[in-house]
């Protein structure tokens, strides 16, 4: 039995880029920042 669940088998793949892409929106760049 395979017990792992692959995301885009519940959620279609656009909509969690969609979803992903909102939240990458609303962190302010300032965050990122120290990252580069």
């Amino acid at each position: 039995m395979n017990h792992l669940t692959l995301p885009g088998d519940i959620i279609p793949l656009d909509h969690m880029a969609h979803v992903v892409y909102e939240m990458v929106e609303r962190i302010p760049m300032e965050m990122f920042l120290p990252l580069l």
